[in-house]
């Protein structure tokens, strides 16, 4: 399996932010040009309205030690960053973010505040997978459907397993977990082998399940 493209690499950091600056000492303004200072963005917040925490405050288009940084924001509850690497970079930034600010202007930071994240990962890989081989009866059926299609359109139409997903039961409320996706990549040939690939998992993780799956097919193939 071959990694083409990383899509988004998002990682959000779970914390109190107004615990942060509990007395306000450390005022938006000066916040904002330390980040500015920091990760040269391209788009800050520019009005009074733009420092609204429940809705998001959002800096865009930034730079910092050799990686691109396409969203940071903070909200009431958390901080999430977007990158085009990894989510293990982007926990990376935000924490060591946060301990340059404790030092910089006296966030009231300390190591461990952060004590759950979450990840999306979405890349594009081109792989050998077959997902028709994962079991005879997906074969079976797909022939079925494009005999009847063909007929009745008197066109040519091969129907194949264009992706799966995995999710889990939402009974009572719509979770902020994302499905894990496996689809053949949009507009592309299937013989480029190219696949569109999302979970909830770190960029490592996330590649490791899916060589993990890529192998068990080629093993019932």
């Amino acid at each position: 399996m071959e990694l083409v493209s990383v899509v988004l690499a998002r990682s959000i950091g779970f914390v109190e932010t107004g615990f942060l600056n509990p007395r306000g000492e450390l005022p938006w303004q000066k916040l904002v040009s330390l980040l500015l200072e920091r990760f040269s963005f391209m788009e800050v917040p520019a009005k009074l309205e733009d420092l609204d925490r429940s809705k998001g405050i959002t800096f865009k288009a930034g730079y910092f030690d050799g990686q691109g940084i396409d969203v940071l924001t903070i909200y009431n509850d958390g901080i999430k960053i977007d990158l085009r690497s990894s989510t293990e970079n982007g926990q990376k930034i935000i924490t060591d973010s946060l301990e340059w600010l404790r030092e910089k202007a006296g966030l009231a930071y300390r190591t461990g505040m952060i004590a759950r994240w979450a990840y999306l990962s979405q890349f594009v890989v081109r792989s050998d997978i077959g997902l028709d081989t994962i079991h005879p009866a997906f074969s079976v059926l797909s022939e079925k459907v494009s005999e009847y299609v063909n007929q009745r359109t008197n066109e040519h139409y091969k129907y194949r397993i264009s992706g799966i997903s995995f999710d889990f039961p939402k009974l009572t409320a719509d979770y902020p977990i994302a499905p894990f996706l496996i689809e053949r990549r949009v507009k592309t040939p299937d013989s480029e082998n190219l696949f569109y690939c999302q979970a909830p998992l770190q960029t490592t993780q996330h590649l490791e399940v899916l060589r993990e799956f890529e192998r068990g097919l080629s093993k019932t193939s």
